[in-house]
């Protein structure tokens, strides 16, 4: 389970590289997306899809910014939306199916 674990994060690591065009290297699990890398909301879309298309999960609209919590404000999901947790938010999905 740790190797599936330890694969999810590199590959969700890699999907973030990839979109917000940032090298993997300076990609850490407490970078918040928003506020570190510099994430616009077209970009999480990229980020959804790219996920969804990798990990073969359905992942609605705002699924991935409700994760942190619900209504909460854009400066609020901006603190809170870090790389680890799209990774748990993964994570989370695949143990779902």
């Amino acid at each position: 389970m740790e190797a599936v674990s330890e694969k999810v994060e590199t590959t969700v690591t890699e999907i973030i590289s990839r979109s917000l065009r940032i090298d993997v290297g300076k990609i850490v699990a407490q970078a918040r997306l928003f506020v570190d890398l510099d994430a616009e909301s077209l970009d999480l879309l990229d980020i959804r899809y790219e996920i969804e298309n990798k990990f073969g999960i359905k992942i609605s609209d705002n699924e991935i910014t409700e994760s942190v919590g619900r209504n909460l404000t854009q400066k609020e999901i901006g603190e809170l939306l870090t790389v680890e947790r799209v990774v748990s938010f993964v994570k989370d999905k695949i143990n779902q199916q």
